[in-house]
C-alpha cells in the first residue's frame, strides 16, 4: 500500500490496554489507515503487548512514566525526538494533561509551525489536579497556545470547561448524537475530496 501521509498519535496507553482514550486512538488510527495514511502510535510499554502492530497501526513503545533522566520523564524526551525527526505530516496528542508525556515538545523551536492536534481528556480528578497546580495549568495553556488545534469530544465536558476558563480556543466534536436525519454536506464546496478522511 502506498501511503500519502504519516500520522503520529501520542497517547499514554494503547492496545492491549483497554479504555476510552485507547478506543479513540484506535478508531482514529483505523480511519486514517482506511484513507491511505500510515499511522504510528507512541505509547508506554505494556507487559502484555506481544506485537508492534495492531489493526495496521504501528506501535512505538516508549519508556514507562516513572523512568526519569535529570528529573524529566524519558518518555517525554522520546516523544520530542519523534516529533523533531520530521517523519510525520501531523501529530495527535491524546490523553490526560496530567501526564508529563506531552510537555517536553514545548522545547521544539518550530513547534507552532507543525501540525499538532491536542485532545486533552480531563476527568474530575484531572480537573482538580490542574486547578491545584499553577505550574501544570501554565504548561497546559502554553501547549494549547502552540498547537494547531485543541479538540474536545462533547459540549458539556470538563475538557471544554477548562478550555473556556483558560481562554483556550477549542473545537468541539459532538460525542454521540441524537437519532435524526444527517445534514447533507457538500465536501467539494469546501474544497475537500469526497475520498478524504476528515477529522
Amino acid at each position: 500500500m502506498l501511503f500519502r501521509s504519516r500520522i503520529l498519535i501520542v497517547t499514554p496507553y494503547f492496545w492491549p490496554s483497554v479504555g476510552g482514550v485507547e478506543t479513540v486512538a484506535e478508531d482514529l488510527g483505523k480511519g486514517f489507515i482506511a484513507s491511505g495514511m500510515r499511522v504510528e502510535v507512541a505509547s508506554y510499554q505494556h507487559p502484555d503487548r506481544t506485537t508492534t502492530c495492531h489493526h495496521g497501526i504501528d506501535i512505538i513503545d516508549i519508556d514507562p512514566p516513572d523512568r526519569m533522566s535529570n528529573g524529566v520523564p524519558i518518555a517525554a524526551r522520546q516523544i520530542k525526538h519523534l516529533m523533531e525527526s520530521n517523519r510525520y505530516d501531523a501529530c495527535i496528542l491524546l490523553g490526560s494533561p496530567m501526564n508529563a508525556l506531552f510537555y517536553a515538545i514545548l522545547d521544539i523551536a518550530d513547534l507552532k509551525q507543525r501540525r499538532i492536534i491536542f485532545q486533552p481528556t480531563i476527568n474530575q480528578e484531572g480537573y482538580e489536579f490542574i486547578q491545584g497546580r499553577p505550574v501544570v495549568r501554565a504548561l497546559l495553556k502554553q501547549l494549547a497556545d502552540q498547537v494547531t488545534a485543541v479538540v474536545a469530544l462533547g459540549h458539556r465536558t470538563l475538557d471544554v470547561q477548562f478550555c473556556r476558563e483558560a481562554n483556550i480556543p477549542v473545537t468541539i466534536i459532538p460525542n454521540g448524537t441524537q437519532i435524526g436525519r444527517a445534514p447533507r454536506l457538500n465536501s467539494s464546496h469546501l474544497g475537500i475530496s469526497y475520498a478524504v478522511f476528515c477529522l
